[in-house]
Formats: C-alpha cells, structure tokens, sequence
C-alpha cells in the first residue's frame, strides 16, 4: 500500500514510519521541511491513505500566537483536504486532540464537543480540523479517522511534562 505521513519526523510520526516500513508499505513522508502546510500542497495521486499527523504540538505557544497555530493546524488541515480532494487519496488517518474537550477528567470519546468550552486555541484549531474533515467526508466521500489521543512517551521521547511524572514516579 501507499502511504502518506504528514509529520513524519516528529515523535509520533518517526514510530508509525518505521513500522509502516517494517509491514512493506511504500511511503512519502512530509515534514516542515518539505512540506509548507501554510500555502495549498500538492500530493501524488497514487497515495492510498494520508495520515495527517502534521501539527504545532505546542500547547502553551498556541496561547502566546494563536494565529500561527490556526495556520498550522486548522489552516493546514484544510490545505491537506484540498490535496486529498485534488489527488483522490480515499482515507485520512487524523491526529487530532484530546483538548478538544475543556474538562478531560471523565471525559470520553462519546462526549460532545463543539457545544461545551474547548480547552484553549490549541482545542480550537484541532477541532476546527476535525470538522473540516468531516465535512469533506460528507461531500466528496472521502473516509476518515479521527483519533484524540492524550500524550506520548516511549522511546526517542524528548522530555516533557509525561517524561518528567514518569521519571519522578521511578525515582519516588
């Protein structure tokens, strides 16, 4: 199968690669530096699935330039379904956030959203994403995935707020 992987060299994106590779899948792998999600992108029609997993990952820099993470992350979104629509790739595999919910105690992926307070701009531009995707689903029949996940760790992770609860956990 052909597949393409926006973000593929961040965290995430590095570990779906590799095992992509390791089950015989030929990919095009994007990143910031071949890949401007601020502008409209061109990918290549033989793509079978596009996991979208392209994004400003940084909470708190959302809230100090909420314009440039938009760009990035709903404004990209938007710029890859384009490509998607262009090119005639029939699945999106999305990474999207579980900060599209403002309280994440008890919440669950049942829960409406849209309808309740987000938890801040980075919430926003994820679900924003979200529902362009959606609505492109509805339209031109792409199918799609949207995943929320919490947080990352394992091997190759640059330290973060996960990191440093695990390492103070090991060290008591």
């Amino acid at each position: 199968m052909k597949i393409a992987v926006t973000g593929a060299t961040g965290f995430l994106g590095e570990h779906l690669c590799l095992k992509l590779r390791q089950l015989g899948h030929e990919l095009f792998e994007y990143n910031s530096k071949n890949l401007d999600l601020s502008k409209p992108i061109t990918l290549p029609n033989s793509i079978d699935v596009l996991y979208h997993l392209a994004a400003n990952a940084r909470v708190q820099w959302a809230k100090k330039d909420p314009f440039a993470d938009f760009k990035i992350n709903a404004l990209g979104t938007l710029n890859v379904l384009e490509s998607v629509r262009k090119s005639s790739i029939k699945k999106i595999i999305y990474v999207s956030s579980c900060l599209v919910y403002k309280e994440l105690i008890d919440s669950n992926e049942k829960d409406a959203v849209g309808t309740n307070e987000i938890s801040g701009p980075y919430g926003i531009s994820k679900l924003v994403g979200e529902y362009y995707i959606k609505e492109y689903a509805k339209i031109y029949g792409i199918d799609y995935v949207i995943l929320r996940p919490t947080g990352f760790y394992g091997p190759g992770m640059k330290k973060n707020a996960i990191f440093d609860i695990i390492e103070g956990i090991l060290n008591k």
